[in-house]
């Protein structure tokens, strides 16, 4: 009762409502489990003798090893796929030792399930498959969150036992992902473009029956900022592979550089980070490094056993950053020149035997923005760019070194040096495949929350978005070739990015771009960007907003590749060019996404598909816009992009009255390079018939200047 100006209440204990148990896959908060901390790639040998002997993986390191403390897991698993997680196999038929999955069908891995006839693929660009109602996963359009188990067995030498570690390596899930060992659980992860790794040492025993088992979730918590403009696949579709080293071992290296002495001299600072210390660093102090250093011709520089001081970072880790490497006349790496020298690392034990070696390419240059443009080695560059998917019309998804390969010689045969890795990071071993052939590239986290940006600005995904940005720049920063971090793509105004933007420069010094800050009506990049950014401008537009910037300009998505609109390319780069501001851009986009039916493809039909031809949202054929066609033969667009981006330019000054005589103007638009390595071919044609071709060499006319 009430009495003056006294109010009461009574209280009455009542027990609460328990809390709903979300699956991991629809709770943001909960994206991996066990899963070890990123770092960047390597390949451990057993010695230098057993590096050495490697030569085609010790030259190009996108090739499988040979004599590597290494095995692959690609190849037939056995596969049980089910429409829901509800139908989904249990412990004794599925992950336990005796589970009998005789009966199973197999599938090759690395592939996309859809692509195997299990559930169909959607060509979706601004949708979700499912309710969009964050973090939860309800199904709409008729379409299932299917369920795939993988299984197989593998092998283990009896000497990676012997008081040693060994991982499983992840390149790529759709979307999340459980794993067993031997019938015990070993972790859990998310982020489908992102390495996932675990240590597998407690679970393995001797000789060839160990079981792997994963069950793979295709819609996830995660699949929310995965909404990028493409054909929604899963499965396990990049590679997989075992790996082992020491029990105490280096786990990651970071190498960076200063030039100095007008960039003629470099200094290298190499700083390792080492694992499975757990005995107070005791272990440690009997550890040494010994660091060679070699040339772009395979001389050696330097070698020296690394003096250095190690520093405990966490409980079992410590860092150890050696004494600065000083190289005189350095060969600096750029798109044009990409000279890489090879660093060797090799870890000693306490009785002076190798217990582990490895080598990664590294490539001086510098990155710097200075009056609102970007200059690498001190020189003012264009990034001439298109953006580029993971796709193939056979294999959907699962690109093979192949494929990767096409694309790098493609680009390089057409005067494109910069891409846009769109919109997730590639698979690490393309990016050998751009420091080696030399490409820019924009190297872009796996963010896009399309269909729903406000999941941008709510802070329980905070830790899921810095993970992506972590696992992007710690696998990818001691690459020459990446200029760039690229936050995500279409991800909206957010709060979120701003702690994505302090997680990319706390781990390293390169500029970072996202487009989707705005910063005024007219383009984005306004915050948690160094860069402003636009997506499609017209002329009129280009004109008015690509000079006098207080920071520079990057068109990251212009002149789109579907129908004639890549026609005014020419137009795009005479207003680029005469800027003060703007770096260039990338066009959208390099490939057509178009797909084989995989169910025709089984009888020999080579048709290619878009989105009209499956089920569930789709845009069309909109996934048909590259410069490229899906089957990857060079084409027209790929002819006008060459033309537009030309390096060489001719300028016809005068022809004499008997038109035997012709002066060009000749202008080397290139940053790096003078134009004596080229030769000029040209045809005589006389009343329209070819009468001679002709071959000359070219002037060493200097980059940024012009002859005649």
């Amino acid at each position: 009762g009430a009495t003056g100006d006294n109010t009461y209440f009574t209280f009455e204990e009542t027990t609460a409502p328990p809390v709903p148990v979300l699956p991991h896959w629809e709770d943001e908060t909960f994206y991996e489990e066990n899963k070890l901390a990123p770092h960047a790639v390597f390949m451990p040998y057993a010695n230098t003798a057993a590096l050495r002997a490697d030569a085609a993986r010790y030259a190009k390191p996108w090739l499988d090893p040979t004599g590597a403390e290494w095995q692959t897991l690609n190849g037939v698993w056995k596969l049980n796929w089910v429409n829901a997680p509800t139908d989904r196999p249990g412990k004794a038929d599925f992950y336990a030792d005796e589970a009998d999955v005789s009966a199973w069908d197999t599938i090759t891995v690395p592939s996309c399930l859809e692509m195997k006839g299990y559930g169909k693929p959607y060509y979706i660009n601004v949708d979700y498959p499912f309710q969009d109602n964050p973090p939860t996963i309800q199904m709409k359009y008729g379409t299932y969150n299917s369920v795939a188990s993988y299984r197989r067995t593998f092998s283990v030498p009896e000497h990676w036992l012997a008081g040693r570690r060994t991982v499983l390596h992840f390149d790529g899930i759709y979307s999340a992902a459980y794993i067993w060992i031997n019938g015990q659980y070993v972790g859990y992860t998310q982020g489908a473009n992102n390495v996932a790794e675990f240590d597998l040492t407690p679970y393995l025993k001797a000789g060839t029956n160990n079981r792997l088992a994963v069950q793979v979730i295709r819609w996830s918590d995660g699949s929310y900022l995965e909404c990028q403009d493409m054909f929604r696949m899963s499965g396990i579709y990049r590679n997989v592979y075992i790996y082992n080293v020491p029990k105490v071992s280096v786990r990651d290296h970071y190498l960076t550089s200063t030039l100095t002495n007008g960039r003629k001299d470099a200094t290298l600072h190499a700083s390792f980070l080492f694992d499975g210390i757990w005995d107070g660093g005791k272990t440690l102090a009997k550890k040494s490094l010994k660091i060679s250093v070699y040339d772009p011709a395979g001389q050696l520089v330097y070698e020296n056993n690394a003096a250095g001081e190690a520093h405990e970072a966490k409980k079992g880790e410590a860092y150890w950053n050696c004494a600065p490497i000083q190289l005189k006349n350095v060969q600096l790496w750029s798109a044009e020149q990409p000279n890489l020298y090879t660093v060797r690392v090799v870890q000693i034990d306490e009785n002076g035997k190798e217990e582990m070696a490895f080598s990664t390419k590294y490539g001086f240059r510098d990155i710097e923005i200075k009056n609102s443009l970007v200059y690498i080695n001190g020189q003012r560059v264009f990034f001439k760019g298109v953006n580029r998917h993971d796709t193939d019309p056979e294999r959907g998804r699962a690109v093979t070194n192949e494929t990767m390969l096409r694309d790098v010689l493609l680009m390089k045969q057409n005067n494109i040096n910069t891409v846009r890795t769109s919109h997730y990071p590639n698979n690490a071993r393309m990016y050998a495949m751009f420091d080696h052939y030399g490409l820019y590239c924009v190297c872009e986290a796996d963010l896009e929350d399309h269909a729903n940006q406000s999941i941008s600005d709510r802070k329980s995904w905070i830790p899921s978005f810095v993970d992506r940005i972590d696992r992007m720049v710690l696998r990818d920063r001691n690459h020459a070739s990446v200029v760039m971090w690229s936050l995500g793509n279409e991800a909206g105004n957010g709060e979120n990015f701003r702690a994505c933007y302090d997680a990319a420069k706390k781990l390293d010094n390169r500029p970072v771009h996202y487009e989707g800050t705005r910063s005024n009506g007219n383009y984005g990049g306004g915050r948690f960007s160094d860069f402003y950014s636009k997506m499609y401008p017209g002329m009129a537009w280009m004109k008015q907003n690509t000079s006098n910037l207080d920071k520079p300009m990057f068109i990251c998505e212009y002149a789109h590749a579907m129908g004639n609109a890549i026609g005014n390319l020419k137009e795009y780069w005479d207003i680029i060019e005469s800027s003060n501001s703007c770096i260039g851009g990338c066009i959208w986009d390099w490939v057509d996404q178009a797909i084989y039916e995989p169910l025709e493809l089984k009888k020999g039909i080579r048709r290619l598909h878009t989105g009209y031809d499956f089920p569930g949202p789709h845009q069309g054929n909109f996934c048909s816009n590259g410069v490229i066609p899906a089957t990857r033969e060079e084409s027209a667009k790929l002819a006008e992009v060459k033309a537009a981006h030309q390096f060489v330019k001719f300028l016809v000054q005068h022809v004499s009255e008997d038109k035997q005589t012709v002066d060009v103007r000749l202008t080397n638009a290139y940053a790096f390079q003078d134009l004596s390595a080229f030769d000029f071919v040209y045809d005589v044609v006389h009343n329209g018939n070819i009468v001679a071709t002709k071959r000359m060499k070219l002037p060493a006319v200097l980059p940024g200047t012009a002859h005649g």
